[in-house]
């Protein structure tokens, strides 16, 4: 597993596509901030267009519309305390 600097990933990305390519895991991180993984996926794992096509599924005419439960919130999330 490598383990580059977000600089060193930025400016090496082709190298980096490569290499996971090929199957190497690679770790994006810098000091005190949340790691990347970087790594291929395996073939046939890919989600392939028109492969929902035939899941019969009804949505409902109002699936939209406000929920009663949310009323008390406004538009940014935040509950109304009023």
């Amino acid at each position: 597993m490598l383990t580059v600097t977000f600089e060193e990933a930025k400016a090496q990305f082709d190298w980096i596509f490569k290499k996971a390519s090929e199957g190497e895991e690679i770790v994006v991180s810098e000091p005190g901030k949340i790691a990347i993984l970087i790594k291929s996926i395996p073939q046939g794992h890919a989600m392939k267009r028109g492969r929902l096509k035939h899941w019969n599924y009804k949505m409902a005419a109002d699936f939209d519309a406000p929920l009663d439960e949310m009323k008390e919130y406004d538009a940014y999330g935040v509950k109304r305390v009023w």
